[in-house]
């Protein structure tokens, strides 16, 4: 591992030197991106720390064991302090704002037992996965609770009851609850508490060989046999359209992150399929012993908008961060001790152009700003997805001098010239980041170009040919009645 990340410097120094001068003295971690072949490719940093807030700083006490973090509309920070039993609310600013040790029940005061997640609806509503106590609740503002979520409904399996750890809402009021030990999917209930439905199952795929083995084992070697039960959600976010995004704990290292519609679909599915980009699944390559060793294991996700989303890796404490189409745009962050890495993070958020952290282990929150590199990156991301094709073209091309290996500034100049119609110039940006895809439709695109550019000339040419090939056999037919004749 420390010969790899020796060399892994050393490329970075080399390929990027104005941009290991700028970062590699104050950032304590690599970054890197995956190219067309999923080999890693050493990259300029995204994002660097900023800086480090904890219960000390923020005049509240040490954190304890902290699971959750949320940023309202308005840039309030939520931080759900599980070990304490309350909430810290920070301002747009990140200073004390107020300490939410519980809510009002009846006229009665209530309070939090271990808490591990929480959610803000647009009108202040705040709703808590109340974890220790077995329920759910929901309280205006002022601190007056209006709704409970305290029981599964029958048809849900579990032999533990209901252990709720994370909660969402959309914008009619239906909450999303993902709950311990229960393997049907994510709980959806109405704004009445009703259980509704399972939301986004996941489905076991089991092959031939094992419904095979098991149609001619006997009854003992069946009972040796791993369950095929359906994947646990470990957490998720909705975005601006009502669009569920997921992580969940995935051993065949398949697709990590879902993107659920209102009828619980993946569609994000479809686009990993066709693109095959990485899966979603963080790291490609990873060592199998040591620390940080394993597959990545994303514990959260937050849509960013445009398209984009951030998924968290407790393995190694990194940021993977991805376009609407798979694509992997930078990978940021490290485990370690040090100022501006974590030990165990649990969950991420973002603040304006700011991500924020949340470090279970060390009760704290790291703040990263986002380099030149990776504001170019995301301004160039988004100027597409909103039809700015041409303002897009300028970021990725900036984004290119920072890192001329950057494939996918290659292919979103293509992809941006092609959606102005510049099929001929998308070419060749798209045959150099890789793109077969996007460069098959440019292809296409240029060949009719070409056809309806010199239609007419090839309409004419065809008929001059067809007109004296027409000529000629009347010319030679008549020497040939001719020359009978004589």
């Amino acid at each position: 591992m420390i010969k790899h990340g020796v060399c892994f410097l050393i490329l970075l120094a080399i390929g990027f030197p104005s941009a290991a001068k700028a970062y590699a003295a104050a950032v304590p971690y690599e970054s890197y991106t995956f190219d067309h072949w999923g080999e890693y490719v050493p990259a300029p940093q995204p994002y660097v720390p900023e800086t480090t807030l904890n219960g000390i700083n923020l005049g509240v006490g040490p954190l304890s064991n902290p699971s959750d973090i949320f940023v309202c509309p308005n840039n309030d920070v939520y931080i759900v302090d599980s070990g304490n039993d309350r909430i810290v609310v920070l301002d747009q600013n990140l200073s004390l704002k107020d300490v939410i040790g519980g809510f009002t029940r009846n006229g009665r005061n209530d309070t939090f037992s271990n808490p591990s997640g929480i959610f803000v609806a647009e009108d202040g509503s705040v709703y808590v996965a109340d974890t220790g106590n077995n329920r759910v609740v929901a309280f205006a503002p002022g601190g007056e609770m209006f709704q409970i979520i305290d029981a599964l409904p029958e048809v849900a399996e579990s032999v533990s009851g209901f252990i709720p750890l994370k909660v969402a809402v959309n914008t009619d009021g239906r909450v999303y609850v993902i709950a311990r030990n229960i393997f049907q999917g994510i709980l959806c209930y109405s704004p009445e508490s009703e259980f509704i439905t399972f939301f986004g199952t996941i489905k076991v795929l089991v092959n031939p060989w094992d419904w095979f083995w098991r149609i001619v084992a006997t009854q003992e070697q069946r009972a040796k046999q791993r369950l095929y039960i359906p994947i646990e959600f470990n957490n998720m976010d909705i975005d601006g359209k009502g669009f569920v995004y997921t992580t969940h704990v995935d051993i065949t290292n398949e697709q990590k992150i879902k993107r659920l519609n209102p009828v619980g679909d993946d569609v994000l599915a479809d686009i990993v399929t066709r693109r095959d980009k990485n899966k979603l699944i963080g790291d490609a390559f990873y060592a199998f012993r040591g620390v940080g060793s394993g597959p990545s294991l994303f514990v959260d996700v937050k849509a960013r908008g445009s398209g984009m989303y951030s998924a968290l890796d407790t393995t190694r404490s990194r940021v993977f961060t991805y376009d609407g189409e798979g694509n992997l745009l930078y990978v940021f962050g490290g485990i370690g001790n040090v100022e501006g890495m974590t030990r165990r993070p649990v969950a991420i958020e973002v603040i304006d152009d700011k991500i924020l952290i949340l470090d279970s282990s060390r009760g704290d929150i790291v703040v990263y700003k986002p380099t030149e590199y990776g504001r170019l990156i995301n301004q160039a991301v988004e100027a597409r997805f909103n039809g700015r094709e041409q303002e897009a073209v300028v970021y990725w091309q900036e984004v290119l001098k920072l890192d001329a290996h950057y494939e996918l500034a290659y292919a979103g100049v293509g992809k941006s010239l092609l959606a102005a119609g510049q099929s001929k110039e998308a070419m060749e940006y798209l045959k150099r980041g890789n793109e077969a895809h996007y460069y098959s439709i440019a292809l296409r695109r240029y060949r009719t170009e070409v056809m309806k550019r010199y239609s007419d000339f090839i309409f004419y040419a065809v008929l001059l040919a067809v007109t004296g090939y027409i000529a000629y056999r009347i010319i030679k037919r008549k020497r040939g009645k001719r020359d009978a004749h004589a």
